[in-house]
């Protein structure tokens, strides 16, 4: 495990090998770093690598599970387009994560050690449109699990202490509250 936020590029650029597990997630702005994008994630029974775990459904950053062999910055690369069809050539990822966290307890399964990497993104093309709606993936299966992405203006995005009282909704969904303390912790990051 990368101790120190030098080590983290490294981390980032190296295949994910079979004695542990990364999730990805991508903080992605607007290129004028005003609107983030969040993702609908229809929840359910998954399963990764033999590990299998419910998850809610709720609006969170796009991201997921790394393949192995596939390095952590490829794998934030490939569920962006994933799960907002937007295409490789429209944005950008910073390839030094802004965060690296083991996972520890119940969440690193089968004695295999598990990693969350946070990266930060940004639209570049200023031709692309930033719509909210229904995602598609375009070899016509799954986006991920995902089925629909909202571009929501920074100053709009309710605060933790709003997220936290029972019954909160965003557009009718909950939010992944750690998702969004994420947005807060590194709005101001460089992309």
């Amino acid at each position: 495990m990368p101790k120190e936020r030098k080590d983290w590029f490294d981390f980032a650029r190296t295949p994910v090998g079979a004695d542990y597990t990364v999730s990805v997630q991508v903080e992605l702005w607007d290129i004028e770093h005003t609107h983030v994008c969040f993702v609908l994630d229809q929840g359910g029974t998954k399963t990764r690598r033999g590990i299998t775990h419910e998850k809610p459904r709720g609006w969170g950053n796009p991201g997921g599970a790394v393949s192995e062999g596939e390095t952590p910055l490829e794998g934030a690369i490939r569920e962006v387009e994933q799960e907002t069809n937007h295409m490789r050539k429209t944005f950008r990822i910073n390839p030094i994560p802004v965060e690296v966290i083991p996972i520890h307890g119940a969440k690193a399964k089968e004695g295999k050690e598990r990693y969350k990497v946070v990266f930060v993104g940004r639209i570049i093309d200023p031709h692309e449109l930033l719509m909210s709606g229904p995602v598609k993936d375009p070899a016509g299966g799954s986006a991920g699990g995902v089925i629909s992405r909202l571009w929501i203006a920074f100053h709009d995005l309710p605060g933790m202490e709003e997220v936290m009282s029972p019954g909160f909704l965003l557009h009718g969904e909950p939010i992944y509250r750690s998702h969004l303390g994420n947005i807060y912790s590194h709005q101001g990051e460089e992309i």
